[in-house]
């Protein structure tokens, strides 16, 4: 699916491309003039991107970095993190769904090798080659891991992190509470909060409600009602959805899903 631009003040174009062997889904946002700022969140998915223009700053939990032009970020897994820009910049983002492991990169990567095998991997996507993909996620992924791989070693803390998210996982589409992860962790809601904030940077609450967001784009990509996307995923009216839609992807729901089903 070749997906064209959107007219916004942040110029934004998307693509999508599904791999029915491997069962991975490739999303695509490329962004031009980009001074967009969004607040501290996770993804679910792994991300990979590249500066092309200019310079983006991320926050991670514990600290601040800046990638610049030519230079590639990766997202791992359910890392908090933040963007903060003061200057517009362009880049390009591949989230890649559908990863089972939970495998960690280093998180800027200086290497025009990795440049290149990422700029394939984008083009593949953006030209609907469904033939190429395969070959060409997997010599970027097989490069990532011989190169830029971290230790995968989980603590008892990351176990317990683990755990929590895939209950929230799990019952997302449900009115659960804080209360009611807390009671799944077997602990104290105000020793289960504060422990999950210290180790994701993000309350319970907002970790579930950007889990629900993160869901709504299959829904509105398949063309599903704003109003249902709201309710399929959990949040309690349309109004709070298409608020928070915005304040994380800079466009509103309704833009996003014109963008994404038009062919």
């Amino acid at each position: 699916m070749n997906i064209q631009s959107i007219n916004n003040t942040d110029n934004l174009a998307f693509y999508s491309l599904y791999h029915n062997e491997s069962e991975l889904k490739f999303d695509c946002v490329v962004g031009v003039n980009v001074s967009h700022k969004f607040p501290l969140h996770i993804h679910e998915s792994l991300c990979i991107g590249l500066i092309t223009k200019g310079e983006r700053i991320i926050i991670w939990s514990d600290k601040a970095e800046t990638i610049y032009q030519n230079e590639i970020f990766v997202i791992n897994k359910n890392q908090p993190h933040a963007i903060c820009q003061i200057e517009p910049h362009d880049y390009i983002a591949i989230t890649i769904n559908g990863i089972s492991d939970s495998t960690t990169y280093e998180n800027i990567i200086k290497s025009k090798r990795c440049v290149d095998l990422f700029c394939k991997l984008f083009d593949v996507i953006k030209n609907d080659e469904h033939a190429f993909l395969s070959e060409k996620w997997n010599n970027l992924h097989q490069y990532l891991i011989d190169t830029h791989k971290l230790s995968t070693s989980l603590t008892v803390k990351e176990d317990f992190l683990r755990k929590s998210l895939e209950y929230i996982q799990a019952n997302y589409q449900n009115q659960i509470s804080v209360n009611d992860i807390a009671a799944h962790a077997c602990m104290s809601t105000y020793h289960f909060c504060r422990l999950f904030k210290q180790m994701t940077g993000l309350s319970p609450h907002n970790y579930l409600k950007q889990y629900r967001l993160s869901k709504s784009y299959k829904h509105l990509q398949q063309n599903t009602p704003v109003f249902d996307t709201a309710i399929e995923t959990g949040f309690y009216d349309s109004s709070h959805f298409i608020k928070t839609f915005h304040s994380y992807m800079a466009v509103s729901p309704k833009k996003y899903q014109e963008s994404v089903t038009k062919q």
